[in-house]
């Protein structure tokens, strides 16, 4: 039973520390899928006949 709540609790710090290190990365990811959506969306609008 400890030896199951240790990964366990060492686990929850480790994937905080991941995150972390990711949200840099992500952040980058995250505006570059935002430009590209606002891109498409854009793009639909413009080619979509409205009524």
């Amino acid at each position: 039973m400890s030896s199951s709540g240790n990964p366990a609790a060492t686990r929850e710090p480790n994937a905080s520390t991941m995150i972390a290190k990711v949200t840099g990365q992500e952040n980058n990811s995250a505006w570059i899928m935002a430009s590209w959506l606002a891109l498409l969306k854009s793009d639909h609008s413009a080619d979509d006949p409205v009524g």
